[in-house]
């Protein structure tokens, strides 16, 4: 049972990047996300800083499904 627990985590995990990042940007953030078990969930944040902060971004991924347990 743990071996299909660890092949299926294995399978989810990767960099996504966002989808309204700009080819500029200069910067990178790793965000560590964690859910609840068997939850379907939808991400959301606001990367916020000392001078501005972001609008409301989603994460998402066309090839693969985030964030399911």
């Amino acid at each position: 049972m743990h071996v299909i627990k660890i092949r299926k985590d294995l399978e989810r995990l990767g960099v996504t990047l966002l989808s309204d990042n700009y080819s500029t940007d200069q910067y990178f953030y790793q965000i560590l996300v964690f859910t609840g078990h068997r939850t379907n969930s939808e991400v959301h944040f606001i990367l916020a800083g000392e001078e501005d902060e972001t609008t409301v971004r989603t994460f998402s991924d066309s090839l693969r499904k985030l964030f399911a347990t």
